[in-house]
């Protein structure tokens, strides 16, 4: 046992000695040694700190060394930590910690970190304060047979304390198996202690069979010296001739069943008086008032009282009594009185302060508990009918930051005995709770719908809000369906929380009728087209993104809603079904052959060949190039296409890989960035995600062209899925018709250009002069709907004029869509 005085710290260490640390003594291997640190006089405590820590570590089971602690005199006292770790002596160039963890789990139950572990590990496990009433700490160690470590550094210190008195209460023995119990008397106090099966007639009433039990029986401190004693009144346990007993009392001397014991027997002279379980007289080992025989005070005469006084001798001042009953035959008992006495209560109250961080809680309040207390006067001592209050002992949201608080110690009196300052930091660290749930919008008449319109709308905070975000909070038409909508709130004090809700964007559906009679203005095409917003009445907000079939009844009705030409037509409008994202399989629709833009590089020269061929079904392309012994040169095969939306596109690949035969199969993209998107094999398939404008690329190239070799690169398997997305179905809208009527606005547009005046000599101007022109000559003539000059409306002469000088003529010629004109010259 090793003492410490109180109020003093000593280093503790290894076996392996303090060099470095610990440093160049590692311990030795084979060990098995307790160490039970103790404070020298009761009422003080003992706490240890572990400052670096190097002990082999294993990941199943546990550890290859132990370091185990224990909360008391013993190691059958209860166990606080038991492991190892190797982050220690960071600082020591033989004895580093490799970094292992006890358990193989990084701060574990398992693993301990010094104080002095570095950044960014957390010291651990590291410190142990005795909660034992001998106020000890009990340290066992044990290493296997090899890679002895660097050990450990440690502090203990001895601290006065002195704990309030207990309130005296009577004692009933534990019931159980393994049962473990700690039972406080205060100083000068006497009560009773029975065995588990009450105190009936003095103890009638049995003990239960198969018992294993301990009551631990202490004084509760408040007197530095106060020891236990036990005086058994009647004692009635089932006794054996040999060995000994059937059923056993032990008492030992201390604070575990660890202590030298005093006492192991049983007797049977007790509870004369009791009807029920009166002892038979069995004396335990057969010895009437033998070693093992107790006769408690009350016995009859003329038996006389034995082994029934205890007193302890421990520096814990306790006595700890175990019971063990076998599976049958249960007896009477015992009654018992329990005294703690002497002591001297000379413990002077002594008032420490120290600054404190309290959080706040989710309803933004904290209230100073007992552990609080605790903290903020740790080092303090204390005598029994010490008060402590506090200035201000509530803190809310308004405090939060630092709050001066004044403790005052009050010692059986109305007025302070003692007062301190601490600064108590207040910390809101609970994030707001997000209140916005999965759920439903719908868009308004002008098609448009807010989430929320407030940051209360999506979260709250007992300490108050400073921001609420969403990632999307507006929708229009375009947002019609369902979304992922990101929520990020800000309390005042920094706190943030984020979250992600569904949210439907939903559209009601309006009453829609068609508009009897429309007018439209032709283009210069003398075409148009007609929309639903055109020709529906009703709400029309959001009619784009959903599918109509419009036909217009027009000499082409095969177009849709296209009309062609002047006229009074109907039309029909009815739902249309929406569609979906298109996918093209092989080379047809956007990917036909008319749509690549192939390039052929030394064809022909020499014999070489270079060819780009689709096949007849379109589900293969192939780039070759043939080398007829021609040396020098490039000769290659190019295929190229624009990606014509945002989507998938896949497809197989082979090459014949022959010697001076190369390929590339490239991706461009709008920024000309390109990419290989073959992984560099002659062979395989491809899957990418392409955009809009994007080029695919396939090449087969043959460098030098000095051998006779066929190049072969071909493409199979095309498959292009688009990521449009359909329009969407109108349910309730079941289709009308009415009138468009289709006129032509447009004046006829400058089809040829003219001879700019500069070129027409001055000798020209008499022949281009129409006044000289006979009157009989019109200077009028028809022109088509093709633009052409409708024949017998053209004056030869007036002609000659006009062409006279220039062989484009003098005027511009016309032309417009719709109809034939007249054009006059004056």
């Amino acid at each position: 046992m090793f003492t410490v005085p109180a109020g003093t710290t000593v280093n503790y260490f290894d076996g392996g000695g303090e060099a470095c640390n610990g440093e160049g003594g590692a311990y030795a291997n084979n060990q098995d040694a307790t160490a039970q640190i103790c404070p020298d006089a009761p009422g003080s405590v003992i706490t240890i700190e572990f400052l670096e820590v190097d002990i082999e570590t294993r990941t199943d089971p546990v550890c290859w060394d132990f370091l185990n602690i224990f909360d008391g005199d013993d190691v059958t006292d209860p166990q606080v930590f038991t492991g190892c770790g190797e982050e220690g002596f960071q600082a020591c160039a033989s004895l580093a910690g490799d970094g292992s963890d006890g358990g193989g789990v990084e701060e574990g139950p398992n693993d301990i970190h010094g104080s002095n572990v570095a950044l960014p590990l957390n010291p651990v496990n590291n410190v142990y304060t005795s909660t034992d009433a001998s106020g000890c700490l009990t340290v066992n160690f044990t290493s296997d047979g090899s890679v002895p470590q660097g050990g450990w550094v440690a502090e203990v210190t001895a601290t006065s304390t002195c704990p309030p008195a207990v309130d005296a209460e009577d004692i009933t023995h534990p019931t159980g198996n393994g049962v473990d119990e700690m039972f406080m008397v205060p100083p000068g106090a006497t009560v009773s202690y029975v065995d588990a099966g009450g105190e009936g007639c003095d103890g009638e009433g049995s003990y239960p069979l198969d018992q294993n039990s301990v009551a631990r029986l202490c004084p509760d401190g408040s007197a530095m010296g106060s020891v236990i004693s036990i005086e058994f009144l009647d004692v009635d346990l089932e006794t054996r001739t040999d060995p000994v007993c059937w059923d056993f009392l032990n008492v030992y001397d201390g604070n575990g069943t660890g202590g030298t014991q005093l006492f192991t027997g049983c007797g049977e002279e007790g509870f004369a008086d009791c009807a029920v379980s009166p002892g038979d007289g069995g004396d335990g080992g057969g010895v009437e008032a033998g070693p093992n025989d107790i006769h408690g005070t009350n016995v009859a005469a003329p038996l006389a009282p034995v082994n029934n006084v205890f007193t302890s001798t421990d520096i814990s001042g306790c006595l700890t009594v175990e019971f063990i009953s076998d599976g049958s035959v249960d007896e009477g008992g015992w009654v018992a009185n329990v005294m703690a006495s002497g002591g001297d209560s000379d413990c002077e109250s002594n008032l420490v302060c120290n600054d404190i961080e309290v959080f706040l809680d989710v309803d933004g309040q904290f209230v100073i508990d007992e552990m609080t207390e605790m903290d903020a006067t740790a080092g303090s001592t204390f005598t029994p009918g010490d008060e402590l209050t506090f200035t201000q002992d509530t803190f809310m949201c308004g405090d939060v930051g630092t709050v001066d608080v004044t403790i005052f110690l009050n010692q059986d009196g109305d007025e302070a005995d003692d007062e301190c300052d601490i600064v108590v930091t207040v910390t809101d660290s609970i994030a707001p709770t997000i209140t916005l749930t999965d759920g439903d919008v719908t868009l308004d008449d002008q098609g448009n719908a807010v989430l929320i319109g407030g940051d209360d709308d999506a979260a709250e905070d007992a300490c108050g809000l400073a921001s609420v975000e969403l990632n999307m909070n507006n929708f229009g038409c375009e947002d019609i369906g369902m979304f992922e909508v990101e929520v990020t709130a800000t309390d005042v004090n920094g706190n943030v929380a984020m979250d992600t809700v569904t949210v439907t964007i939903n559209f009601t559906e309006p009453d829609l009728g068609c508009i009897t009679e429309i007018n439209v203005t032709l283009n210069e095409n003398c075409q148009t087209a007609i929309i639903p917003e055109m020709v529906l009445a009703g709400n029309t907000v959001c009619l784009d993104q959903f599918a109509f079939d419009i036909v217009v009844m027009d000499d082409d009705t095969t177009n849709g809603p296209i009309i062609d030409g002047c006229g009074r037509f109907i039309y029909t409008i009815e739902t249309g079904d929406g569609g979906v994202a298109p996918t093209v399989n092989g080379f047809v629709g956007d990917f036909a052959p008319d749509n690549f833009t192939t390039t052929l590089i030394g064809n022909g020269a020499g014999g070489d060949v270079a060819s780009v061929d689709f096949a007849a079904n379109n589900e293969e392309l192939t780039l070759s190039t043939s080398s007829d012994f021609t040396c020098g040169g490039e000769l290659s095969a190019e295929a190229t296409i624009m990606i014509p939306s945002n989507g998938t596109i896949a497809f197989d690949f082979e090459h014949n890989a022959t010697e001076d035969a190369s390929f590339d199969i490239f991706m461009v993209s709008l920024e000309g960035t390109m990419t290989d998107i073959t992984s560099n094999n002659t062979s395989g398939s491809v899957s990418e995600e392409v955009e809009t404008g994007a080029m695919l690329m396939f090449k087969a190239t043959e460098v030098d062209g000095c051998f006779s070799t066929v190049n072969d690169l071909i493409i199979r398997n095309l498959v292009f899925q688009s990521n449009v997305a359909p329009l969407m179905e109108l349910q309730n809208f079941l289709g009308c018709w009415g009138y468009v009527n289709a006129e032509d606005k447009t004046s006829p547009r400058i089809q040829d250009s003219i001879v700019a005046p500069a070129e027409l000599f001055c000798v020209d101007l008499p022949t281009v002069n129409l006044n000289e022109l006979p009157a009989n000559v019109s200077r009028c003539f028809e022109v088509d709907a093709a633009g052409n000059v409708a024949a017998g409306f053209y004056f030869t002469a007036l002609g000659q004029r006009l062409a006279a000088g220039s062989a484009t003529g003098v005027i511009p010629g016309f032309f417009d869509g719709c109809s034939a004109m007249e054009i006059c010259v004056n």
